[in-house]
């Protein structure tokens, strides 16, 4: 994690040093016995290979790095345990995980969000968290209170024949059933963080992040990655020269 000569976004100060928007542990589950890993963006024609993923130098300085760590390797471990530990509740409708610290999943969650939004991969595709930035800030770096609501779900898409595979889709704004959410996928997990002022409905109360343990995720039909309609536009530009 070499310094270089940015300034901190949080507090001004320099050296920076590299901040990895998704962890590098997570990429590698993606990676597999790979060299690299494969990244598309609409924005951009062809593919490009990285071994770690997207970064970005100029973020964030050694002591507020290290200050999302915990939260960070919290998600490693869990994407990791539901391996070996994740179970199919009884009703056959959702899986269910251990999950003794809820608090670090959504600072996972958070700071994911914020890493992506705020850095220069944010800037080049005009992601605004508007008046939640602020929130989000506050809450990592200053303590703040913040209890947006969550869900995490099992990552539901497939190869063309059927069989999971690993994606890593950067946070985007999207709906839910009408409410405004932020939406990514990594280590196997589908998050869903809601950026709006109407509370979920309290059926949905088993399936958030927030206080739970176990964590409950919906168990989905299985997508085809090659069928998702809002890939369509990314896939056309990595065949692209």
């Amino acid at each position: 994690m070499g310094k270089v000569s940015g300034t901190c976004v949080v507090c001004g100060q320099s050296p920076t040093v590299r901040s990895h928007l998704f962890p590098r542990a997570l990429i590698h589950r993606i990676r597999g016995a790979e060299k690299h890993v494969i990244e598309g963006d609409r924005d951009r024609a062809g593919v490009r290979l990285t071994q770690g993923g997207l970064w970005d130098d100029q973020l964030l300085c050694e002591v507020h790095e290290a200050s999302l760590g915990a939260a960070d390797d919290y998600a490693i471990r869990l994407s990791r345990r539901f391996e070996k530990s994740g179970t199919i509740a009884p009703s056959g409708t959702s899986y269910r995980l251990g999950n003794p610290q809820p608090e670090l999943l959504l600072r996972f969650a958070y700071a994911t969000i914020w890493r992506h939004v705020v850095s220069k991969h944010g800037a080049s595709h005009a992601l605004d968290l508007g008046p939640y930035r602020r929130k989000i800030e506050e809450y990592l770096f200053n303590g703040a209170s913040l209890a947006l609501e969550a869900i995490v779900g099992r990552s539901n898409v497939v190869d063309p024949h059927g069989n999971p595979i690993e994606v890593g889709i950067a946070p985007y704004k999207s709906k839910l059933y009408g409410w405004t959410i932020w939406l990514f996928t990594i280590g196997g997990f589908d998050f869903y963080i809601k950026t709006d002022q109407r509370p979920f409905p309290k059926a949905w109360q088993p399936f958030l992040v927030n206080d739970n343990d176990p964590l409950v995720l919906p168990l989905i039909d299985a997508m085809p990655l090659h069928q998702i309609e809002k890939f369509q536009p990314i896939f056309k530009q990595m065949l692209k020269r």
